[in-house]
């Protein structure tokens, strides 16, 4: 029985969410303290934490994609 390699991709990029998640969340507490108190505050921090979390995500989709090229066959909604 083998097993594959690991591509680093699978394990960097949730490393790097949650890197990105944890300040996201900070500062978002911080900010819902400010504005308004402990409910927000905590409401705030998920968001911003799944915020910080999903943007890694989509940059690192947009990353493994293909290149994108210049045919017209590429393009939504072309005719040729």
């Amino acid at each position: 029985m083998t097993t594959s390699p690991i591509h680093p991709s699978r394990v960097l990029v949730p490393l790097l969410q949650l890197a990105a998640a944890i300040p996201a969340a900070w500062k978002s507490y911080e900010f819902g303290l400010q504005i308004s108190g402990l409910p927000l505050a905590v409401l705030l921090a998920a968001n911003g934490a799944f915020f910080g979390s999903i943007m890694v995500g989509f940059v690192a989709d947009l990353w493994r994609r293909s290149p994108l090229t210049s045919s017209g066959s590429a393009r939504r909604g072309s005719s040729g």
